[in-house]
């Protein structure tokens, strides 16, 4: 998630003339420098080298090729944080709750990391066991079922969540059988306060059920005298 144009000769020293939140989420930084060329990285990389607008550009270069190109030189130190800012960045979400795969990627670029820094950070946590979307589908499916709520809400928001449609159908009824959950009787369970011989509380409680999730054919077998 980075970006350069094209350098501009000026005689004057360089330096960075502005640091602006971007990105879809406001979270990235485009740093743009008095050449003309920006670069996008993430607050934590920025703020952890101590850039500044108005910084004026030195440092020593990695390579020679960038012997009079200090624009270059802070590029390279700005990939060089990246990693580590983005594997810190990660261990953090991890460590408060499950996340899925595709969570974690889509708020580490919303943060301005590159694909590649991602794709790595991705890697390791899967690595160590900490992303592991069968663990994360089979303990959503347990608390949100715990929960009164029926197939299509769950699958629903495993959808939301990154996890491919097909994948989430089967792991959610393959979690049903084995653990061997009755539908009817949770659903059964979530309308207990209404009378259903009154038609009015009839229609509620069957639009109490549809909205949670069960199918229809299921909320009127459940709501049926």
């Amino acid at each position: 998630m980075s970006d350069t144009s094209s350098r501009s000769m000026s005689s004057d020293p360089l330096s960075i003339v502005t640091i602006e939140d971007t990105g879809l989420k406001r979270r990235a930084q485009r740093v743009t420098f008095s050449d003309g060329r920006h670069y996008t990285t993430s607050k934590a990389v920025i703020k952890e080298l101590g850039f500044e607008e108005g910084t004026v550009l030195t440092g020593e270069p990695t390579d020679a090729s960038k012997e009079d190109d200090p624009v270059g030189v802070l590029i390279d130190r700005i990939r060089d944080e990246a990693p580590q800012q983005a594997k810190k960045r990660a261990m953090y979400l991890v460590a408060h709750r499950d996340y899925t795969i595709s969570e974690v990627e889509q708020r580490l670029r919303w943060d301005g990391y590159s694909s590649g820094v991602v794709a790595d950070v991705i890697a390791h946590l899967k690595e160590i066991d900490l992303l592991n979307d069968e663990r994360f589908i089979r303990s959503f499916c347990e608390s949100r079922l715990n929960a009164g709520y029926g197939p299509y809400v769950i699958i629903r928001k495993l959808v939301f969540k990154g996890i491919e449609d097909d994948q989430a159908k089967e792991a959610l009824e393959t979690f049903i059988d084995e653990e061997q959950f009755d539908m009817v009787q949770r659903a059964t369970l979530l309308i207990t306060k209404y009378d259903l011989s009154d038609r009015k509380q009839y229609q509620r409680a069957l639009r109490k059920l549809v909205s949670r999730g069960y199918s229809y054919e299921c909320a009127r077998t459940v709501c049926s005298p």
